[in-house]
């Protein structure tokens, strides 16, 4: 599986990395380990299809591959919104830190919005950022 992130190419460009960069395929982090020169495109791609809400992202609370394969839905699902007194911030795919090509902590983040921007650009919270699953990352930090 591993080599469908690097090989298979159509034009000179990866169609793992398109299907991933428009929505219709999502990113297993147990395959990156084998593509360490290629991960951060994965992410980053997955990152703006998410933000921008393309083809499977638009759902509401998309069922992740590998849960829809064991009858379930999302274990991960859609985080809450935030009380509205503190909105949510936008992610702004190209602004990430750089972090998450690797792993994020509450302590990589100087803001708190800083930290809600990966916990939503990255569903199933991947980072940990939401220890208490209420849809708000590194709470000490607001």
């Amino acid at each position: 599986m591993a080599d469908f992130f690097s090989k298979p190419y159509s034009n000179g460009q990866s169609v793992g990395l398109q299907l991933v960069r428009e929505g219709y395929a999502v990113v297993y982090e147990q395959y990156l380990s084998g593509c360490a020169a290629t991960a951060a495109d994965y992410r980053q791609a997955e990152a703006e299809a998410r933000a921008a809400r393309r083809n499977f992202w638009s759902q509401a609370n998309p069922t992740l591959p590998w849960d829809f394969r064991q009858g379930g839905s999302s274990s991960s699902p859609t985080p809450a919104q935030p009380p509205a007194a503190t909105p949510t911030p936008a992610a702004d795919p190209a602004g990430l830190p750089a972090c998450v090509a690797t792993d994020c902590n509450c302590s990589d983040f100087t803001t708190w919005e800083q930290a809600q921007a990966v916990l939503n650009a990255f569903p199933g919270d991947p980072h940990r950022l939401d220890g208490d699953k209420d849809g708000i990352a590194c709470e000490s930090l607001r």
